[in-house]
């Protein structure tokens, strides 16, 4: 007879609706943290909520990349990603409402990253535009 199997824990599994955090979750958050805590980070201008409504509740996010440079947008909320832009590239990604960290470094290390934390109302669209002026 085995005792032990009597006091055995079932593994933990993870609610379906709730995504295990990846190492590359956890490296984002590190980064993001890094971005906003930098002496020399600016401070991003958050993004235009426009008129325009979508039909679901997610929002609906057009990023414009108008610099010479490669970009890369993290974000950190209910949806972690980091997206990478090539130079003068334009994309719109849906995400869920709530509050999110965003970080933007350009592909050049004398521009210093940009940082801003961000609410995203449900069921809205929004826009941002990065330039080097």
């Amino acid at each position: 007879y085995d005792y032990l199997s009597e006091f055995a824990v079932a593994p933990r599994t993870a609610s379906p609706n709730v995504p295990e955090p990846s190492e590359s979750d956890d490296n984002i958050r590190k980064e993001i943290e890094q971005i906003g805590a930098a002496p020399g980070t600016l401070r991003l201008q958050p993004p235009e909520k426009l008129d325009a409504a979508n039909s679901g509740p997610d929002v609906s996010w057009k990023l414009s990349n108008e610099t010479p440079y490669a970009a890369t947008v993290l974000l950190v909320g209910p949806y972690i990603k980091r997206i990478s832009m090539a130079p003068r590239t334009k994309m719109t990604i849906a995400i869920p409402a709530g509050v999110y960290k965003i970080g933007v470094r350009l592909g050049v290390p004398e521009f210093p990253p940009s940082f801003a934390v961000v609410t995203f109302i449900e069921s809205h669209q929004y826009t941002s535009e990065f330039a080097i002026e």
